[in-house]
């Protein structure tokens, strides 16, 4: 079944907590593809992409907020706040604390409080590091969450905190399981932007006879990546057809060796390379962590298909990358 399967979406108005990669991309993709009428609520960064919509500053008191989503008369709300940036979230676990869980509480609360039940569904988003620990068979949303890290104890208290407010509350909280997402825009310190941002400025150095160096990190995991455009389908296919109270896998069910992943993108880009190992650039979770993969079929049965194949994908940042156009600012206040 393909995303042509997906209900008609008519008379949908979305409200995006967030400014970053995914909710940057998702709140444009809205307003431009599918025609819905698109509000932004931002923390700290006001997203420059995100100009010709209306925009608002995140307010301090839960009457406020829901003032504003009253005013907005969204039908449904997406919540993707804080940096999945691991090495920042480690660093900094209150202000973690704060981007991860602060918002989103204040959202579901402001929901609570609003006068008339919100029409459609809000979707929270998560992580695959709730899981922590995975099977070598793609994982689905019945494996145990044993989180390995901060960041995966984080996102799995906001599922419990979604729960809570679904089961007590009635409101129609649906939570993302969201694996890696990449794609033109992603902040250049993430693994897929890094490989392609460096294959690019080798091809532009004119020495197609010399061998190339790559620096990467651990590039003998396997990891599940997923373009950000197949995400923002998959979040409106839940959004229209998802169950609230329940938990969904946003992946592609197939994971790439990042080995073979550099050695694709140098085949793109015809050029030579050699890789090297840069231990700075080891998160905990690749030391132990061998393959992290999930099982969509969940998201499948609601007409959903991932369309962008990873050359393809792969193809199209290095040639952004090409262009004078594609610099990719540091993501780590975008939340």
């Amino acid at each position: 079944m393909s995303t042509a399967a997906i209900p008609a979406s008519a008379g949908r108005k979305l409200l995006v907590i967030g400014s970053g990669f995914i909710a940057a991309k998702l709140a444009r993709t809205a307003a431009v593809e599918w025609g819905w009428p698109v509000e932004v609520v931002y923390r700290n960064y006001q997203n420059p992409t995100l100009a010709n919509l209306t925009s608002h500053a995140l307010p301090s008191t839960v009457a406020a907020l829901a003032e504003l989503i009253a005013a907005s008369a969204a039908t449904d709300i997406v919540v993707a706040l804080g940096s999945s940036f691991v090495p920042d979230i480690n660093r900094d676990l209150d202000l973690a604390m704060q981007q991860h869980l602060g918002g989103a509480l204040q959202v579901m609360d402001a929901v609570s409080r609003l006068p008339t039940p919100l029409a459609g569904k809000i979707l929270m988003v998560g992580s695959a590091s709730e899981y922590g620990e995975f099977d070598d068979a793609p994982v689905d949303e019945l494996h145990p969450a044993r989180p390995r890290d901060h960041y995966g104890h984080l996102k799995l208290t906001l599922r419990q905190l979604g729960l809570h407010y679904h089961a007590h509350h009635g409101l129609p909280v649906i939570h993302v399981r969201q694996f890696n997402v990449t794609g033109i825009g992603q902040d250049s310190r993430f693994v897929l932007p890094s490989i392609c941002l460096q294959v690019a400025q080798a091809k532009k150095s004119n020495t197609s006879d010399a061998v190339h160096r790559i620096i990467a990190g651990n590039t003998a995991v396997r990891r599940d990546f997923l373009a950000v455009e197949d995400v923002c389908e998959a979040y409106r296919a839940l959004m229209l057809t998802g169950a609230p109270g329940n938990i969904y896998n946003v992946c592609s069910g197939h994971a790439h060796k990042i080995a073979d992943l550099i050695v694709m993108a140098a085949d793109i880009a015809n050029i030579r390379i050699e890789v090297e190992v840069n231990s700075q650039l080891l998160r905990e979770n690749d030391k132990v962590q061998e393959i992290i993969c999930g099982d969509p079929g969940k998201l499948k049965h609601l007409g959903w298909q991932p369309r962008v194949q990873m050359r393809e994908l792969l193809a199209q940042m290095i040639a952004n990358y090409s262009t004078a156009a594609g610099s990719v600012p540091s993501a780590s206040a975008k939340i």
